[in-house]
């Protein structure tokens, strides 16, 4: 009975160290199956995946001193595989890391045929441009161990986007309105950056924001000094804007004789002068076939003075457009 004891105690030994020692492989040394991956597309639980700590998924002000830095924590070192490390910038040409970049360490000391390997790589990225980027590290694990027992390769990837914001708003040129004075109530408004924008709008004297797409037409003018203010924010949040002050007055009146023609005409005054304009022609028509009869009737013409006549018109005409003008 205390054979069958002994037996049972020890069984129930071996289950919980065995536990124990799984668990904490499971927790402390070896990452998931998934964070690794053989040829045939397999998971291998023999180390961990590529962790990048440099850079963040965040936006940095400037690329000057952006580094690359990542690690990789595994259960075997550069004597059972050969490490072969690049990275890419924006889905671009993949760039080989020189081994004598990676640094090896055991985190834990060494605790025999399972200890865990740190491999640590830190490198200086190229100056990059404003905007949204994204870095892909590559991790190719070749065995060079005669020990069958290993995968003959392993691979794994990582990846993180972020963005870099140099804070210069975008530059607002070639403005269409300028300081000077217009003789006109209606501007047109159009203007260039020199940056990609995502909001552009004006301010008339210190009004509220009004939102532009493209050119636009700034309608109904008052006379008098006026202050344009127009605004462009970049992708990033940079606010750019150019101020203008210009000034307004009414159309002038070009006089020519007894005939004053406004600069400036309603719709209405248009009707008035076409309608003047057609019972002038008929007028003078008929005058002159009157004149043509009274001339084969007659040798003495009696017919109405046709100068004076067409100065009496004209005058007329001059005197209906003035009192819309004045009106």
């Amino acid at each position: 009975m205390n054979r069958i004891s002994k037996t049972f105690s020890l069984f129930l030994t071996l289950i919980l160290a065995g536990s124990i020692l799984i668990f904490s492989l499971s927790t402390i040394y070896i990452q998931t199956v998934n964070a690794q991956y053989t040829t045939d597309g397999a998971g291998c639980p023999l180390g961990g995946y590529v962790n990048i700590t440099s850079p963040t998924n965040t936006t940095y002000t400037t690329a000057d001193t952006l580094s690359l830095s990542f690690d990789i924590s595994s259960i075997f070192d550069n004597t059972i595989y050969q490490y072969n490390l690049s990275y890419s910038l924006d889905g671009g040409d993949k760039l080989q890391i020189p081994s004598n970049e990676l640094t090896f360490s055991l985190p834990y000391g060494d605790v025999g045929a399972l200890t865990p390997v740190n491999c640590a790589v830190s490198i200086g990225l190229p100056p990059l441009s404003e905007g949204t980027h994204q870095v892909e590290v590559y991790a190719i694990y070749t065995r060079i161990s005669s020990n069958t027992n290993w995968p003959s390769q392993l691979f794994d990837n990582e990846n993180v986007i972020f963005t870099i914001n140099n804070g210069i708003p975008p530059v607002i040129s070639n403005l269409s309105i300028a300081n000077q004075t217009y003789l006109q109530s209606n501007l047109t408004l159009n203007f260039t950056t020199d940056k990609a924008v995502s909001w552009t709008g004006y301010s008339l004297d210190e009004n509220q924001n009004v939102t532009i797409n493209s050119n636009a037409t700034i309608l109904g003018l008052i006379a008098g000094p006026h202050n344009l203010t127009v605004y462009a924010n970049d992708t990033l949040g940079n606010m750019g804007k150019q101020t203008v002050a210009f000034t307004v007055e009414k159309a002038q009146t070009a006089v020519s004789g007894n005939t004053a023609v406004s600069g400036n005409l309603s719709p209405i005054a248009i009707i008035v002068v076409m309608a003047v304009t057609v019972v002038f022609i008929c007028l003078i028509v008929g005058l002159l076939r009157y004149s043509k009869h009274r001339n084969h009737s007659s040798h003495r013409s009696q017919s109405y003075p046709i100068p004076t006549l067409y100065r009496q018109l004209t005058g007329e005409l001059s005197a209906v457009l003035l009192v819309h003008q004045n009106g």
